[in-house]
């Protein structure tokens, strides 16, 4: 907990207490928590709240990556997690879930994945991924 913490600028109780150790690619903390590499937010969650179940993620209500206090995180599903950054307009692409069904559909009806792509304005890579089910999968995961 010590070497956690001194890695935290500590602010009043409804602050965002921010992660100063190392940053990922993506704007998380980094922590090696019992001998694995977890996410900062992740690594507050189970020494602050408890165990995390399988199938869930760490949910930030505050909408900021670097907050590890653990009054601004939540447990959730990959969905909930992924309509969030839609709802806070933190994705390029603003697709719903109903969105992503209906690509699927269009694709399964033999559409091109490129027409598919322009009608929604989205880039094709999205429509792979969505047809892959790396995204926007009703227990979204990323493979």
């Amino acid at each position: 907990m010590e070497r956690f913490w001194s890695k935290v600028d500590k602010r009043g109780p409804d602050e965002c207490w921010e992660w100063q150790g190392t940053l990922n690619n993506k704007g998380y903390g980094n922590f090696a928590l019992k001998g694995k590499c977890e996410t900062a937010q992740r690594a507050s969650y189970l020494l602050n709240v408890g165990e995390i179940p399988d199938g869930q993620v760490v949910r930030h209500k505050c909408d900021n990556r670097s907050c590890v206090n653990p009054a601004h995180l939540e447990i959730g599903t990959y969905s909930q997690n992924n309509q969030d950054m839609v709802n806070r307009n933190r994705r390029k692409y603003k697709l719903t879930i109903a969105q992503a069904r209906q690509i699927r559909e269009r694709l399964a009806n033999g559409e091109l994945q490129r027409e598919v792509a322009e009608s929604f304005g989205v880039s094709k890579a999205l429509v792979s991924h969505i047809h892959n089910g790396r995204t926007w999968t009703e227990g979204w995961r990323v493979t």
